[in-house]
Parts: structure tokens; sequence; C-alpha cells
């Protein structure tokens, strides 16, 4: 009896270990201070097993993160934090290939929309790309945060009862404390969850490596804003750094389930990249084309364009070029770079 109880106790507190699901690298242009490797080497000596990576409006560094991790032994997980055109953030969280391939149809579509550095994502555009993602509701870069801050309960209420309708079980309210202040924030936050059935996450929206590089990232929003570091107000609190499993569960031991819905998500997120063979966006074909058939048709196209007439000894050397395109699995590049040419035309 009292094995098993032990053991029931061990596989609980497994199941609550904590994970940090909301960190930037430098990536997050002129925010974050530091690289995907320094983020894992951190994460490992500190005895994470689980660690996600989510930058600003970007993917920039999935793959090294991806890469790093896995050199690492550690689990990765590849997320985003978008910014939505009211100017508050949601963290976006892959749980499949599914998930990983519609968070790149929204950061595609932000920058596209919004042009250089003016990225646009409306909440209605999650709604078309949610399958197969996690949505995180910004931290204290979030709607329902400034809402609970400022005692604007009834508009909290109606935000939390949309996204519960959009999202589902899918979405998650953070809590992040890095004051004393910020708790009562906490409190109001965990009443809005439990009385519309949206789970609790703790996160702490990490920058920093260590509280000593809260200098470093003011430096590089005085740089952003092009202005001296004393008249920054931007840079978050040096407490955004990359806690120990242990602080942050004592961080917030008042609010356990969010601390144990930190590896819930974790888990959940198994999203594993491809590597070492390209993979190319595929365009739209004749009915009836493979690549290699309509690119094949291209070719000799263009061939009797310029040549005239056509000599057995074009006609084999195309062949062959084909044959090694086709071989080499690159009709779809040849394909992409024709579709940019005629564009440019």
């Amino acid at each position: 009896m009292t094995l098993q109880r032990t053991r029931t106790s061990q596989k609980t507190q497994r199941r609550g270990e904590f994970v940090h699901l909301h960190v930037h690298s430098y990536y997050s242009l002129l925010d974050g201070t530091a690289s995907p490797e320094q983020l894992v080497r951190a994460a490992r000596q500190a005895g994470y097993k689980s660690l996600a990576l989510t930058d600003h409006n970007a993917l920039y560094g999935a793959v090294e993160f991806y890469q790093a991790a896995r050199a690492a032994g550690l689990h990765p997980i590849i997320g985003a934090e978008v910014t939505l055109t009211d100017g508050f953030r949601l963290v976006l969280l892959v749980k499949n290939q599914t998930g990983y391939r519609h968070l790149c149809e929204l950061l595609s579509l932000g920058h596209l929309r919004g042009g250089h550095l003016r990225f646009q994502l409306e909440l209605k555009d999650l709604l078309r790309f949610r399958q197969g993602l996690l949505v995180l509701c910004g931290g204290q870069k979030g709607k329902i945060w400034h809402l609970a801050r400022e005692r604007r309960i009834e508009e909290a209420r109606r935000y939390c009862r949309q996204m519960r309708r959009i999202f589902g079980n899918d979405f998650y309210i953070e809590l992040q404390q890095y004051s004393s202040a910020d708790f009562i924030t906490n409190i109001r936050l965990r009443d809005l969850a439990y009385q519309h059935h949206i789970p609790l996450v703790a996160t702490n929206d990490v920058h920093l490596l260590s509280p000593e590089e809260h200098l470093l990232r003011q430096v590089l929003h005085a740089i952003d804003q092009n202005t001296v570091i004393e008249r920054i107000t931007t840079a978050g609190s040096p407490e955004q750094h990359l806690k120990p499993p242990r602080e942050m569960s004592r961080l917030f031991r008042q609010f356990p389930d969010a601390v144990a819905n930190t590896s819930r998500i974790a888990r959940q997120c198994r999203f594993e990249f491809k590597l070492g063979k390209p993979v190319f966006p595929r365009l739209e074909l004749p009915r009836g084309e493979t690549s290699f058939s309509y690119l094949w048709k291209c070719a000799f196209d263009g061939a009797r364009q310029r040549y005239q007439p056509l000599t057995r000894s074009l006609i084999d050397r195309l062949s062959y070029e084909l044959n090694i395109i086709n071989e080499r699995g690159f009709a779809d590049y040849f394909l992409i770079v024709k579709d940019i040419v005629d564009f440019c035309h």
C-alpha cells in the first residue's frame, strides 16, 4: 500500500513539473538577449526536459532551436508570439504537422498584409487556421491581462466566452508574476478561468538568461527606439529570465493547476521537423499534370522558341538535364523559380 502511494505520488510530481512555454531568443529582434543554443544549454543545466521557443511574429530560430534541443536531449516545442491589430499578443504553440503549417500560414499572412515592420493579424485569421495549435492568452501583453488589471471584469468575461467559443479546450489563460502587484491580477484571472472552464498556465515570458542581462535588453530597446537608456520604459522586468523549475513552482504555489498544465501542454506538442531533404511549396498545376510532366512541357516549349530547328543532340541534352532534375527531386523548385521570373517580367 505504501509503495503504491509512493509511486502514485512520484507520477503526480512528474506530471506537475514546470515547463517554460513562453520564451524569446535574440530572434525576437532587439528584444531577446540569448541565442537558441544558449537557452537550450541553460534549460538543460536547470534540469528541464522540455522547452518552447516563441519569438515575436517569426520562426527564424525554430530549426536552430530544434536541432540544439534534440542534440541536448531536450524536447523542443515550436511556437510564436503573434501581435494582433489591436496591439495585444497571443502565444501559438504547435501540436502537430497541421499546426506548424497553419502557424506558417498565419505568420506569412501577417507579414504580407502589414508590410515591413507592420505585422497585421486579426483574430478572425486565427479562426481559419486554429487546427493543430494551442493558444495562450499572451500574458501581460495579452488583452485579458489588461482587462483584469484594469478591473474591467465584464469585458474580460465577454472575451473569455469569445475565446472559449473559438478555441475550446485549446485556449489557456496565462499567469505571470514579476511583482507582488501581479498577484492580485492573477487572482482575478484565476476566477475568470474557473467561471468559464478555461485552463490556467504559468509562464514567465522569458527574454533573458539571467537578471543581469536586463541592462542589455534596455540597450536593445534604446537602439530600437533611437533614444537613450534612461528613457526606456518598455524593457520589462529583470524577473523575465529562465528561472529553474523549483523557483517557478514556488512562485506559483497558490496556482498548482497552472504549473501542472505546463507539462500537460508540453506532452501535447509533438511536432517534429523532417530535416535533411528539401521541402518546396507546391504550385497549382494544370489538371492531369505532375510537377515533372509540366516542367518537361515548359522546357520543350521554351526550347522550340529559342532553337530552330530542334536537333537530336539538343533534345537528348535537354532530356538528360530534365531527368537529372527529376531524380534529385527539384522539379518543384524549377517551377517555383519560373513562376517568380514570369512575375518579375
